[in-house]
């Protein structure tokens, strides 16, 4: 019989992440980041063989900002009209700064580079770069 398999929403991971599974005491696989803080109160606990069946790669936009109301909703509005899934949004306040690492799906890298050049654009933004997702 298959197991019921859930994502874990501490590090919640996303395809193209490398993952780890372990079985839990009401017989479901959860799911999580192998650099998960979680996984090593989990050593215990019996771990289950998984992969992704998903081909979707991601990237992360580190986009760096000064503050201002109504900044995410203008970043999140320029990838929209990129027709880019986000699929997480991690925001870090810095002393003078604050940084967004937006979560994206990469279709076409012709196309991400474009969104970069735009977003420079936007008001507020200092940089915005392009990192891989940890594999």
């Amino acid at each position: 019989p298959k197991a019921t398999v859930k994502l874990s929403k501490c590090c919640s991971p996303l395809p193209g992440d490398t993952i780890v599974g372990y079985y839990m005491k009401d017989k479901t696989i959860t799911i999580h980041r192998k650099n998960c803080p979680n996984v090593y109160a989990l050593t215990s606990q019996k771990q289950a063989k998984v992969r992704w069946l998903s081909k979707r790669q991601y990237s992360a936009l580190i986009v760096v900002v000064n503050d201002r109301v109504g900044l995410l909703v203008d970043i999140l509005t320029v990838v929209a009209r990129h027709k880019i899934s986000v699929e997480r949004v991690v925001t870090k306040r810095r002393k003078d700064h604050i940084i967004n690492k937006l979560i994206v799906e990469e279709n076409n890298p012709d196309e991400l580079a474009l969104l970069v050049r735009e977003l420079k654009l936007v008001n507020s933004v200092l940089d915005c770069t392009v990192e891989s997702v940890e594999k």
